[in-house]
C-alpha cells in the first residue's frame, strides 16, 4: 500500500505544486488525471523520491496485521513498511 498524509510542494517562487494531499492506495491500477499544472507530475517525482515534499510524508506499506514500523531505509521500495521521505 502506499499511503500519503497530508503532503505539500512549494516552490521557491511561492507556488504549490501539490498542496495537502492525503491517499492511501492498495493494489490494482491507479489512474492519475488532472488539468496541466495540477501537479500530478510533481506528485509522482515526490513518490519516486526524486523531489522533496515541503510538509506531510509519503510510505510503502505491505498489508500486515502490526500497526509498528520497521525502517528499512528511505530508498527502499520493497519492505514491510518504509518511509520515503517525513517531513516536520
Amino acid at each position: 500500500m502506499l499511503a500519503i498524509e497530508n503532503v505539500s510542494k512549494k516552490f521557491r517562487a511561492g507556488n504549490f505544486g501539490v498542496r495537502d494531499l492525503s491517499l492511501a492506495a492498495t493494489s490494482g491500477v491507479i489512474g492519475l488525471l488532472g488539468p496541466n499544472g495540477a501537479g500530478k507530475t510533481t506528485l509522482m517525482q515526490m513518490i519516486a523520491t526524486i523531489t522533496r515534499p515541503t510538509s506531510g510524508r509519503i510510505y510503502f506499506a505491505a498489508p500486515t496485521s502490526r500497526n509498528s514500523l520497521t525502517s528499512c531505509g528511505a530508498r527502499s521500495v520493497i519492505c514491510r513498511r518504509t518511509s520515503a521521505f517525513t517531513t516536520a
